[in-house]
């Protein structure tokens, strides 16, 4: 019996293959328009590349075949535990910390083509990945210096690990990087010992942000273009306040509130204007809030039988938002949009569920349930469902495993066509009945996320008055 996802896949492949006459044609007389004469030639090689684009848009091309789904052990650095943090948007890095042959925790990146990497310390015993940037270049975190404090490091593939010094204090730490490497945020104590948040460039090293008035400030998230960090700030009554910072403005200032005292920004969007958190509102609730500049803070509203909600991802473009509703029931993931409003993704286990991780366009989440640990992929087509039974049943990978359990989702990656999602569970020791340690491992399958052909339709007409526009500027 075939799958949902496969019937909807050949239906979408049989309608494209239906239409590619029809974008032949019309694709000919778009680009034969524009060009004449000895042009010709770049007629024809336009013409394969337009046709590529829409086919690859429905998962298709001539050569195009089934995605092959894995599931794999990323190995250890000589330890018996791995913790996997994240992984780069474009799917081919992995981060995390192992503990390493001296019984120390060590930071680590893992591609497909060099496994598993530790990446040494800046002096002292333990180094510690907090995250890496979009295009997977650039791995951020904390290390043991020499002189056994915490100390925030960058590390790239050329440079290895460099340390970003304090603003005066004896400690730092790294929270976000933006998509290219080229901003770091995180924490920094000066020599009385408050905290303040820093941004990290190449060319301006360390520069404090400031705080809202009173004594600590705290990132939590960079946009992707590195434009505007947000996190949470002490205001000068003592108070948690929510804060924008951007590059332009060059100075922190509160996005407001929904009427109480406190609340924190915990994600925004990549290009900055969006950004999402939590905040008290009037009835004394905490409550998810989307802010944009011309909008201002929108409360974003609880689900029935919750009390408390909380903003904590949001897409690229600004458009999905997911958080977290709490109560006396159980913890509930929610998805919010603008058409649709604010949406439970379900209960997995009776003890509810938290979200781990987004794709970039928000079509796809990764989480656990709080209780057992057992992880969760949820997508706009076939809502929450459990992981493991999504790799066994869907995707064939009951062999690759066997041995596991407890498998937990830390990130996810999607292109359109594959899904890439990492996290940590427990693999049987063989050398040890009945023990188990914790891995890291990595699994690609079929993406579940079909696009609409409506889509590659839209896409048909934008080129078409994109070389129209061309034409008549000649």
């Amino acid at each position: 019996m075939k799958c949902n996802h496969q019937v909807r896949q050949e239906m979408a492949s049989r309608w494209i293959r239906s239409k590619r006459p029809c974008y032949e044609r019309r694709v000919n007389r778009v680009l034969e328009s524009v060009l004449v004469g000895g042009g010709l030639g770049l007629v024809a090689a336009l013409k394969t590349h337009v046709l590529a684009i829409l086919l690859a848009l429905a998962g298709l091309t001539t050569t195009a075949s089934a995605v092959d789904s894995s599931f794999m052990d990323l190995g250890t650095l000589g330890g018996e535990y791995v913790d996997v943090q994240t992984i780069s948007d474009d799917g081919s890095v992995v981060v995390g910390g192992a503990e390493n042959a001296d019984g120390n925790n060590e930071a680590f990146i893992w591609t497909q083509t060099g496994g598993m990497v530790g990446l040494g310390t800046l002096g002292g015993n333990s180094s510690f990945v907090k995250t890496v940037s979009g295009n997977g270049s650039v791995v951020v975190g904390w290390s043991r210096n020499a002189d056994d404090n915490r100390e925030a490091f960058v590390w790239t593939q050329t440079g290895g690990m460099v340390g970003l010094g304090t603003l005066g204090g004896d400690s730092s730490s790294v929270k976000a990087v933006s998509f290219d490497g080229s901003v770091v945020v995180g924490t920094s104590n000066y020599a009385d010992d408050h905290e303040e948040v820093f941004v990290w460039t190449q060319t301006g090293g360390m520069v404090a942000l400031g705080t809202l008035g009173g004594d600590d400030s705290w990132p939590e998230a960079v946009s992707g273009d590195g434009s505007v960090v947000v996190g949470t700030s002490y205001n000068a009554d003592g108070n948690n306040q929510p804060f924008v910072w951007t590059q332009t403005g060059g100075m922190m200032v509160s996005p407001g509130s929904l009427g109480g005292e406190y609340g924190s920004s915990r994600a925004v969007s990549f290009d900055g204007s969006v950004v999402v958190g939590t905040s008290q509102n009037a009835d004394e609730y905490e409550e998810a809030f989307a802010w944009t500049q011309s909008g201002g803070m929108v409360g974003l509203g609880i689900l029935p039988g919750q009390e408390y909600s909380y903003g904590y991802f949001v897409s690229d473009d600004g458009s999905v938002v997911f958080g977290l509703t709490e109560g006396d029931d159980e913890d509930e993931v929610f998805v919010w949009t603008q058409s649709g409003g604010m949406v439970g993704l379900g209960i997995l286990e009776e003890e509810g569920s938290e979200i781990e991780a987004i794709s970039a366009d928000g079509s796809i989440a990764v989480g656990m349930a709080n209780d057992t640990e057992v992880g969760f992929l949820w997508d706009n087509v076939n809502g929450m469902r459990d992981l493991t039974e999504v790799l066994i049943a869907d995707n064939s990978l009951e062999s690759s495993l066997a041995g596991w359990d407890y498998l937990r989702a830390k990130g996810v990656s999607s292109d359109g066509l594959t899904v890439t999602i990492v996290g940590n569970g427990e693999l049987d020791d063989s050398a040890c009945e009945g023990c188990y340690n914790t891995r890291g491992w990595i699994a690609r399958i079929e993406s579940p996320v079909v696009p609409e052909p409506s889509s590659l339709i839209l896409l048909g007409i934008a080129l078409a008055c994109l070389f129209g526009n061309a034409r008549r500027s000649v």
